[in-house]
C-alpha cells in the first residue's frame, strides 16, 4: 500500500514577528508598537484590548495593510505586508479583508442594498449579481424589508447590521473590526456580536476585534492585551461565571437597532490613524 504524506496544515492567516512601529522622527519620534510577536489561526476570534494610546488601532491598520511596519515581519493571508505595493495592498483589502468601523462609514446617499453591494461592484461583479448577494446578507441580518431604504433613515443598530453585511459580502478570509459595539448599548452590542459570530462561523473567516467593551469579550477565543505598545497578556476571555454565546432567534435579530444608542467613548490623544479602506 502506498503511504501518502499527511496533508500540510493551512498557514496561519496572521503571522506577526518582532513588529515595531514609530510615528515621527528624531526628537519627535513616538514608539507606538514595540517588538510584537503572535499568530492567529484560521477561523480564530482574537480581541485586542488595552488603554487608549496602547497601539491597538495602529496594529489593526497594519493587519489591514493600511500601514506598514517599520521593523519586523507581518504576514497577512500569506502576503508580506512590507513588500506589498500600494496597488497590491488595495487589491488584498478589496478581495480578502472585510472591515467593520466604529462609526460604520456607510454612504449616506445610498440604500442599504447599495451600500452592501459596493465592495462587489468594485471587484467588477455584475450589478444584478452584486445586489442579489447583498439581499442575501441583508436577509441574514434581519433587514430584508429595509433593503431599499436610505441608510439615513435607519436606526444606529440597523446601520450596524448593514455594516456587518457589507463586511461579509465578498466572503473575506479576514474580518477586522474597530470598536464594533461602541455605538450600541450592552444588549444590542452583544446581539450584534452574536450575529457576526454565527455568520463568520459559517464562512470560516478569521476575526480580529479592537474593543474597550468587556461585555463582549466572551465571544473571543483569545484576548491580546496591549500596554505602551507591548503585548502584556495572551489569555482566554472566558471565566466560570461568563455565559457562553447562544444562537439568536429571528425576533432578536430584528430587534437589534430598536434601542437608545450609547455615545462612543471620546478618543484620547494618541497618534493612531483612522482605519480606512481607500
Amino acid at each position: 500500500m502506498v503511504k501518502h504524506p499527511p496533508p500540510t496544515p493551512p498557514a496561519a492567516p496572521i503571522v506577526v514577528d518582532a513588529l515595531s512601529k514609530t510615528y515621527g522622527r528624531g526628537a519627535d519620534a513616538t514608539p507606538v508598537l514595540r517588538d510584537l510577536s503572535f499568530s492567529v489561526a484560521r477561523g480564530e476570534w482574537v480581541f485586542l484590548v488595552g488603554p487608549s494610546g496602547s497601539g491597538k488601532t495602529t496594529l489593526l491598520s497594519i493587519l489591514g495593510c493600511v500601514l506598514s511596519p517599520d521593523a519586523g515581519r507581518v504576514e497577512v493571508l500569506g502576503r508580506d505586508v512590507r513588500s506589498l505595493s500600494p496597488q497590491a495592498a488595495a487589491e488584498l483589502r478589496l478581495r480578502n479583508i472585510g472591515f467593520i468601523f466604529q462609526r460604520f462609514h456607510l454612504i449616506r446617499g445610498l440604500t442599504a442594498q447599495e451600500n452592501v453591494s459596493v465592495p462587489l461592484t468594485l471587484q467588477g461583479a455584475n450589478q444584478t449579481v452584486a445586489r442579489r448577494r447583498a439581499d442575501e446578507l441583508l436577509a441574514a441580518v434581519g433587514l430584508a424589508e429595509h433593503r431599499h431604504r436610505n441608510v439615513r433613515k435607519l436606526s444606529v443598530g440597523q446601520c450596524q447590521r448593514v455594516a456587518l453585511a457589507r463586511a461579509l459580502v465578498t466572503n473575506p478570509d479576514l474580518i477586522l473590526a474597530d470598536e464594533p459595539t461602541a455605538s450600541l448599548d450592552g444588549e444590542h452590542g452583544h446581539a450584534a456580536m452574536q450575529l457576526l459570530r454565527e455568520l463568520t462561523t459559517q464562512s470560516g473567516a478569521t476575526v480580529i476585534v479592537v474593543t474597550h467593551d468587556p461585555r463582549i469579550q466572551s465571544f473571543a477565543d483569545r484576548v491580546l492585551k496591549l500596554e505602551n505598545g507591548q503585548l502584556c497578556a495572551n489569555q482566554s476571555p472566558l471565566s466560570p461565571n461568563t455565559p457562553a454565546p447562544r444562537n439568536l432567534g429571528t425576533d432578536e435579530i430584528r430587534s437589534i437597532g430598536e434601542f437608545t444608542p450609547t455615545p462612543p467613548e471620546e478618543p484620547q490623544n494618541e497618534p493612531e490613524p483612522m482605519l480606512v479602506v481607500e
